[in-house]
């Protein structure tokens, strides 16, 4: 399940949310019983289907480029 919901009242504010869900989770999302302003709800049922087509990078490694960059730097 691929959840997006964008509430507009007081904030504009977007959430986007991946998960394994029920088919009857599928049917009625919490975010459509909610009321919320936009609520956009995709199921599939194959393996993988609703991983993040973005590359992201993890903190180690930020932190591990941080430490050789000073280390290049230091060194030179």
């Amino acid at each position: 399940m691929k959840i997006h919901i964008k509430v507009t009242r007081s904030v504009n504010e977007e959430k986007y949310m991946r998960k394994c869900a029920s088919a009857a989770e599928c049917d009625k999302p919490i975010c459509k019983e909610a009321g919320e302003d936009k609520c956009e709800v995709h199921c599939c049922t194959s393996d993988n289907c609703n991983k993040s087509s973005e590359k992201t990078v993890n903190g180690t490694t930020i932190f591990m480029c941080a430490v050789l960059a000073f280390l290049i730097k230091f060194i030179a």
